[in-house]
This record gives structure tokens, sequence and C-alpha cells, in this order.
């Protein structure tokens, strides 16, 4: 599992201090919940990630071709992601790339979603791309390469719906790439 590290660390760790930007009159504050994941075979990255043409050409939910990018609507998270810490020599302190997990459901359980989610089972690695409600995606020009998984679940509550549901699985040192989002 892998992603787009585009920072680069100087090997003696003499890295400048990122800046940052607050403002008390208007703060940016971004509405959570991932509504959109864009899934595509892995070896077809976009060329230009921000250029909502490019992305009109590729996203198609039904064509055959290998580089067609899916587009999912589902209601997801991403929690913290998990890492190991190791003391090493000096007194130093190391830590892993960290392990990103996505978890979210699909609503609309017809039979062409259904046998979709049959399909992740294979153990396939696949290129994804993520929206949030706040309009911001994330994933860059190449997108996350990632572990997917679904399954459906039907609970005992006859007032509740079946619903596809999924696990994304990824390892980064960083965080995606994230910009406003062309296609929203």
């Amino acid at each position: 599992m892998a992603s787009v590290d585009t920072l680069i660390s100087p090997p003696d760790g003499s890295a400048v201090l990122p800046t940052v930007e607050f403002s008390t009159c208007n703060p940016q504050l971004l509405q959570a919940q991932i509504s959109v994941i864009y899934l595509a075979n892995d070896g077809y990255p976009l060329t230009n990630w921000e250029d909502p043409a490019e992305w009109a050409s590729r996203i198609n939910n039904s064509s055959a071709d290998a580089n067609a990018i899916r587009e999912l609507i589902v209601i997801g998270s991403i929690a913290a992601p998990s890492q190991t810490e190791k003391k090493i020599s000096g007194g130093r302190k190391i830590f892993s790339p960290a392990e990103y997990t996505l978890t979210g459901r699909i609503d609309d359980n017809s039979d062409t979603n259904y046998d979709f989610m049959r399909g992740t089972g294979c153990n396939r690695q696949y290129r994804m791309w993520y929206g949030t409600l706040g309009a911001k995606l994330y994933g860059g020009n190449t997108g996350i390469l990632v572990n997917f998984r679904g399954w459906e679940e039907i609970v005992e509550d006859d007032l509740e719906y079946a619903t596809l549901n999924f696990e994304v699985k990824w390892t980064s040192r960083l965080s995606p790439l994230r910009i406003t989002n062309p296609i929203a």
C-alpha cells in the first residue's frame, strides 16, 4: 500500500517550519464527511487532477475501458491513522509510515452496485481519490494506491436498509494531497 509523497524531508533534519494562517474573523471551517470516492485501476493516473475536462473524460460507471474511473456516492469517514513509535540511538524517536483506514457505506444497494462490491473481494489494489461535503478532493494526479474491500451488511431491524459497506486502507508517510474539488 502506498500513496504520493511530494514533501521531502532533508537528510540532516534542517527543514524550515511550514507556514500557518489563522483568521479571527473568517476561520476556514470545512464541512466533514466523505461523500464521493473515485476509483480506478492501478496504472492509469490523471495528467492533471485539477482539470474538470480530464475528469469528465474518465469518469464512467459502466465503461469497459481499463482507464475508466468509477464514481461512488458514499457516506464515509477517516479516523486517525495508526503509527508505530520506535526509540533509536541517541534518544531519538522515529515513526513508521501511517496506516490510514477509510470506512463507509453505499446506500444505493442495486444489483449492479452489489456486484461491484463483490468484485472488490479479489484482493486487487486500486487508485482512489475521495471528496468531501466541504468541497475538497484528495489524492493527487496518481491517486492513492489502496486496498479496497466491501460487503453487504444486513441488520435484523426491519426498519433499516441493507447497505454496501466498505473499508479502504493505505500506508503513507504524509496525508494525501488536497485541493478544492474541481468537479464538485
